[in-house]
């Protein structure tokens, strides 16, 4: 009897392997193709783009300029006047920086401690002055706050001294420089962006 042949009454077996009936195989996938290219960026996106970075240097530029004008106005917000000469106790912020603030003109020497009798030393290697409406003031020295509970004790002619915020610090100069630069970086960067694709959308254009 042929192998292949099923006898009466079995059930159909199935076609042993490289049947010439059986299931085709499969067809290989198509290899791409060399000439196909990587998908590139839309035009579009790259103007977006550029012209995103424009708008966001000058952004930045007025945020920074903001947050200048912000600690400008907020030297003065808890500030303490005190009358000189002679020794004013001020309760301060513990642990922070403060500043001793003049009028123009005014020279004086001053010293500052704390309750706990530590000395609190004055750093006068400053220079910085703040007018509002007509109101200036001049930073003569800084100087820890120690516990908060800072004696001053100044000589010299009659007149007033405030005890406020440290004003030309780091932050601020950083916000100044943050608010110069921003719009030049991010502004010729977007610009780049913008010529750069321009140039090759003029290029396929004239092809």
């Amino acid at each position: 009897m042929d192998p292949t042949e099923v006898p009466p009454g079995q059930p159909y077996a199935q076609p042993p392997p490289g049947w010439p009936y059986g299931d085709p195989p499969a067809p290989p996938k198509p290899a791409r193709s060399a000439e196909e290219k990587p998908r590139r960026i839309p035009r579009k996106a790259w103007y977006l783009f550029g012209t995103g970075l424009i708008v966001l240097g000058f952004v930045l530029m007025l945020v920074f300029i903001g947050v200048a004008v912000t600690q400008g106005l907020r030297v003065f917000s808890d500030s303490v006047d005190i009358r000189v000469p002679g020794s004013s106790q001020v309760d301060l912020p513990p642990g922070t920086e403060r500043m001793i603030w003049a009028r123009p003109g005014d020279s004086r020497g001053c010293s500052t401690t704390d309750t706990s009798g530590t000395e609190l030393p004055i750093d006068t290697d400053v220079s910085v002055s703040v007018s509002m409406n007509g109101d200036e003031w001049v930073g003569v020295g800084k100087f820890p706050t120690g516990n908060g509970h800072v004696v001053v004790e100044c000589d010299g002619s009659e007149g007033e001294l405030r005890i406020a915020r440290v004003f030309g610090a780091w932050s601020f100069v950083g916000s100044i420089l943050g608010a110069v630069f921003s719009p030049f970086v991010f502004g010729f960067a977007g610009a780049g962006v913008l010529a750069v694709t321009g140039a090759r959308h003029y290029r396929e254009t004239r092809r």
